[in-house]
């Protein structure tokens, strides 16, 4: 009698900790080294990168260097730099790849300990996949949303231990470290701090939880404690006024400036392509459990309310959803190994997969997918070539525009404290309804003191090279080149002479 064939299982077998773990590493990393060089991918991270600089220097967060973000990212990008040295950017790339790693790390052990169900941890792998999935200025710049993920989900984490605690000081201990983390993620942005309205919810939905006030009294106390400190650290070193105004009351007038008909435009140009590639995702959510991933759905409904703040929609906004998305598609992907639908998990996996490779290949080829940005990079890289070579290490630059990069390709500190000059025209990020067309400018918008703050540094400490980017139209600031304005274009003419136009950037050297 013949032996019977042996029957192959399709059911996928459950992750240990360290292969997922290792797993996790190994993806994030692979799916950002097609970035790891010298190259921006967003005008945000040559801002920050000049910000940290002036920072390392032994300047001040938005005294001497001014930007309306909180200063999470400021601060991390010269710790780097302190760490590698100054416009190192690599440096950067590896940070994010292992802020990358380390969140899937934590949002696998979120999914594997809400289902108790060890397969869940693939939540680690769909998030590494999410947040390289798309465009690369959206996936692979170095942005404030990347380094928020990692505390706030740290906090869901500490949420869902204290919902399982019985003892009254573990309850209070785990939602104070709630509300720290939750405020380290609203240094980054101040939205990430909906997702405190999330734990709070949380406490009561779908059911009461043990000690819900002495839940709450943690995460005040967590969370207070943390923007207590922040705020009397500006104002003992008498900083606070500057802090209030450019990094909080600033922020207003940056969002009354959207109409909401532009809003809506933007919305849906920005968030179907994303919806497009992280459909697989979408699906496995689809079957995640409601009752025990409550923590996950409400936080989910947070960042969705924090993306759409300001209403702005940039696609790399849309990356605060992809922890809650990828813990609660997790649970989904528990639902169907349950339910024995592996053909359905395997075409869903498959096609999650294929979307997260092609957009890491993509990133080889961007600059003939996209080559407007490399043809703004060489423009920046031919002025500053000229910049380093006729000044000295120590002279400082003014950049008139918003042009960081040639911060960093001169391996010049900021002449003033201002990164780009988008406070002194009106010129608003993000207020064209078509993403990628020039934005608005309203001259009614420009901020008095902004321009006091610039005269003033123009006087007291003035730059040996001015580098007037609006005269070459780059990023938006066509028709905004200095001669324009007559405050500045004064100061220029008595103390500068032009020298060179590089790039369509026209240089000039103190006298």
């Amino acid at each position: 009698m013949s032996p019977k064939p042996l029957a192959l299982s399709t059911k996928p077998l459950a992750l240990s900790k360290k292969q997922a773990w290792v797993a996790i590493a190994i993806v994030a990393f692979a799916l950002r080294l097609p970035a790891f060089h010298d190259r921006f991918y967003s005008n945000d991270e040559a801002t920050y990168s000049a910000i940290a600089a002036k920072l390392l220097a032994g300047g001040a967060m938005y005294v001497d260097a001014v930007d309306h973000k909180p200063p999470g990212i400021a601060w991390l990008y010269a710790s780097a730099f302190r760490l590698t040295g100054t416009y190192h950017l690599r440096a950067i790339r590896v940070l994010l790849a292992s802020t990358v790693a380390l969140t899937g790390i934590v949002v696998a052990e979120l999914a594997a300990s809400m289902t108790g169900d060890g397969i869940a941890r693939i939540a680690g792998l769909l998030y590494v996949m999410l947040t390289a999935t798309g465009f690369a200025p959206n996936t692979q710049a170095a942005n404030t949303e990347l380094f928020l993920n990692l505390p706030v989900t740290i906090a869901a984490f500490t949420m869902l231990a204290q919902s399982r605690a019985t003892r009254l000081t573990q309850v209070f201990l785990w939602t104070v470290l709630a509300g720290v983390a939750t405020a380290a993620a609203t240094l980054f942005r101040y939205q990430a701090g909906l997702a405190g309205v999330a734990w709070l919810l949380s406490l009561w939905l779908p059911r009461r939880t043990s000690h819900p006030f002495t839940a709450v009294a943690g995460l005040a106390l967590g969370f207070g404690g943390a923007a207590a400190a922040l705020v009397a650290g500006f104002w003992m070193r008498g900083h606070l006024d500057a802090f209030l105004f450019w990094g909080w009351r600033y922020n207003f007038q940056y969002i009354s400036a959207m109409p909401w008909r532009r809003e809506s435009v933007r919305f849906v140009l920005e968030a179907l392509p994303i919806a497009a590639g992280w459909l697989p995702v979408l699906v496995m959510v689809a079957f995640a459990r409601r009752t025990p991933m409550s923590i996950a759905w409400l936080w989910l409904a947070a960042m969705c309310v924090a993306v759409c703040i300001g209403g702005r929609f940039y696609g790399n906004y849309f990356l605060m959803m992809a922890p809650p998305l990828a813990v609660l598609a997790g649970g989904g992907v528990a639902t169907l190994v349950s339910a024995e639908r592996h053909r359905l998990l395997a075409w869903l996996s498959g096609a999650a997969v294929g979307l997260a490779v092609v957009s890491t290949l993509a990133v080889l080829l961007w600059d003939r997918l996209d080559p407007s940005p490399a043809a703004d990079d060489r423009q920046y890289r031919d002025a500053a070539a000229w910049i380093a070579t006729h000044s000295a290490s120590g002279d400082r630059l003014l950049v008139w525009g918003d042009s960081a990069q040639i911060y960093v390709y001169s391996r010049r500190l900021m002449g003033t404290r201002f990164a780009f000059t988008n406070y002194q025209t009106g010129t608003i990020w993000g207020t064209a309804a078509i993403p990628g067309t020039p934005d608005t400018t309203t001259p009614s918008l420009a901020v008095p003191r902004a321009w006091d703050e610039l005269l003033v540094d123009m006087t007291h400490a003035p730059p040996a090279v001015i580098a007037d980017a609006a005269a070459a139209g780059l990023h938006d600031f066509q028709g905004q080149q200095m001669e324009n304005f007559p405050g500045l274009w004064n100061v220029v003419r008595a103390n500068y002479r032009y020298e060179t136009t590089r790039g369509g950037i026209r240089i000039y050297l103190r006298r």
